[in-house]
């Protein structure tokens, strides 16, 4: 029927735009600059065959030198890698980012948060502070915590992908 047939294609309008948004992140993330034109593979899978249809709408909208889809493979050397919409991308960092400066950079900001989550938790076991403070200052320092440990869990997860 017309209005299913609609459905899937906005449901496959809906992965194509995920996986350009997932590939725009990881460069974000890594703070790559968005004109040097980089190497994608994606770990499609089932999605392949969309994913085949629609290579050059990805490769234009996410600024890709070369775009490979494969149905199944292993993350490749130098790459980080992300899982967005059910597929697996991996951005080739060979001649993008410096490595070691990327690691040093990450463990350099995991430590300054690690630092500021542990000022933030002292605050906050101060049975003092605690009863003292009015419940939105409270509540505020709550939130940046919770914040803090999101960025810190994503900064070490960035790490990771980089050994």
């Amino acid at each position: 029927t017309k209005q299913s047939c609609s459905l899937t294609a906005m449901s496959d309008f809906v992965i194509i735009q995920n996986i350009i948004t997932g590939i725009r992140s990881l460069l974000a993330d890594y703070k790559i600059d968005t004109v040097k034109k980089l190497n994608v593979v994606i770990n499609a899978g089932k999605m392949a065959k969309l994913l085949m249809e629609n290579i050059e709408i990805v490769k234009g909208l996410a600024r890709l030198e070369d775009l490979k889809i494969e149905k199944s493979m292993t993350k490749p050397p130098d790459s980080v890698g992300s899982v967005v919409g059910g597929v697996e991308i991996f951005v080739d960092l060979t001649g993008t980012v410096d490595l070691g400066k990327e690691k040093q950079r990450l463990q350099t900001e995991i430590a300054e948060v690690k630092k500021y989550v542990d000022s933030l938790e002292k605050k906050l076991s101060n049975k003092d502070f605690v009863s003292r403070a009015p419940t939105v200052v409270v509540d505020g320092e709550k939130k940046k915590l919770e914040e803090a440990l999101v960025k810190l869990n994503k900064l070490e997860g960035q790490l990771k992908n980089l050994r």
